[in-house]
């Protein structure tokens, strides 16, 4: 069976990175090619070198908070630029 990453947790944020102290690296990065489907920014796993998407980020009504998916989960990640933290949470339907 395929060992599931939970990014769920709070994370140190600052220009763009969210790191824990599980060691999870993640990084908000702009898409240079928007269209009607791709938002603007998308996630990344920078735990590794090489790194791997982890999914587009979808605005929610909520003032610096995302929605994205992985894996068949659904989580929203909310930002506190002020604090330089952000937390992953999944979302319940």
């Amino acid at each position: 069976m395929t060992n599931l990453i939970n990014y769920s947790g709070t994370y140190q944020y600052q220009n763009k990175i969210l790191t824990n102290n599980l060691g999870l690296k993640l990084q908000i990065a702009n898409r240079s090619n928007v269209t009607s489907t791709k938002t603007p920014l998308f996630l990344l796993d920078k735990t590794t070198v090489k790194g791997s998407y982890i999914s587009s980020l979808y605005p929610l009504s909520v003032a610096d908070s995302y929605a994205f998916d992985y894996k068949g989960f659904r989580y929203q990640l909310t930002i506190n630029e002020s604090e330089g933290i952000a937390k992953v949470h999944v979302i319940i339907s």
